[in-house]
């Protein structure tokens, strides 16, 4: 019972390079957050090309999905690289659930566990596609 109310909740860290960190309960099912993060996953070939072509002042970001007992923890990854299978990078958040990393150790995920990608530059921000959805409420 405890793993199917679990398995009915997401877990949405919002870290603070984008806005407050914050914990944001979401609905398993959540359209918007769906639709957000295949969005992300279509256009993930756009941050590939844009991180192999960085230009300084440039960070890049992915939010990896993080499996975990309770259900998936999605947390922003920084200092981004791609070998072309792999993405690596380092935690920027603390997990609440996921155990095997904390802040800032290094992390390495799939393109098929990036659920969301960031680029900042100053204050511009491209992607963040699933923060924006939860940021509005949706």
């Amino acid at each position: 019972m405890l793993a199917t109310i679990a398995g009915l909740i997401l877990l949405i860290v919002a870290s603070k390079m984008l806005t407050p960190s914050r914990v944001v309960r979401v609905a398993h099912g959540n359209k918007p957050l769906q639709d957000a993060s295949r969005k992300a996953q279509a256009e993930l070939p756009t941050f590939i090309d844009a991180l192999k072509h960085r230009t300084d002042g440039q960070r890049f970001f992915v939010r990896g999905n993080f499996k975990t007992t309770g259900g998936p923890e999605y947390l922003w990854v920084k200092d981004v690289a791609f070998d072309g299978t792999d993405f690596h990078g380092t935690l920027d958040e603390s997990p609440m659930l996921y155990r095997k990393a904390k802040r800032g150790d290094p992390v390495t995920m799939k393109r098929n566990e990036v659920y969301d990608w960031a680029i900042k530059e100053g204050s511009s921000v491209k992607g963040a596609y699933t923060t924006k959805i939860v940021g509005s409420g949706g």
